[in-house]
């Protein structure tokens, strides 16, 4: 009789869970909002796979930013070595420039750096690659081996069909790196 009982109370566990409502993961919920901003507001979004890929501390950050800076600083010393060899004085001139804002974002960096003090080997963003659809009156867009960024917190910050350009635009989660490079023409 206790064999039976038992067996009986696993079988219901068992089918206790299988009814058990699905737990929502927040970053896919942000996602569908994101795609639903992006489609249609009454679109029913549905995914079919939905995996993270990767994840960007923030000290991975500001280290990629910072080589940009670098590598920019190069290629602008480059020119303007180039551009004075040929006396080209207005492309000296805007080099001069923007040697100029280079060097300032870079000595930025390290006010950057003091300000995420205790949170550099903090997760800044996650890369997400998911498939799935969004269905609307007006229609259904397919997503197939799409990639999102997303922060912890859930704030979407790209979605892209593949890896490139994903992350273009994602010094923005480094507080005040926007800021910093205001003025600049793009930052990378």
């Amino acid at each position: 009789m206790k064999r039976f009982l038992l067996i009986l109370a696993a079988a219901a566990a068992l089918v206790a869970c299988g009814n058990a409502p699905k737990v929502s993961d927040p970053l896919q919920d942000a996602l569908e909002a994101k795609i639903k901003a992006l489609t249609s507001e009454d679109a029913k979004v549905t995914f079919f796979k939905f995996e993270k890929v990767d994840s960007t501390t923030f000290a991975q950050e500001l280290a990629h930013r910072r080589g940009q800076f670098e590598l920019r600083l190069s290629q602008n010393e480059k020119f303007y070595g180039e551009y004075k060899a040929k006396g080209m004085q207005n492309n000296m001139d805007k080099k001069a420039k923007a040697i100029a804002n280079d060097k300032r974002v870079l000595e930025g960096f390290s006010t950057l750096e003091e300000s995420l003090e205790g949170r550099m080997d903090d997760i800044a963003y996650y890369d997400f690659c998911f498939s799935g659809k969004a269905e609307s009156k007006d229609g259904q867009t397919d997503f197939t081996d799409y990639y999102a960024s997303i922060t912890p917190e859930g704030e979407v910050l790209s979605v892209e069909p593949s890896t490139k350009g994903l992350h273009k635009s994602l010094g923005r989660v480094l507080p005040g790196y926007t800021e910093l490079v205001k003025g600049s023409d793009g930052e990378e």
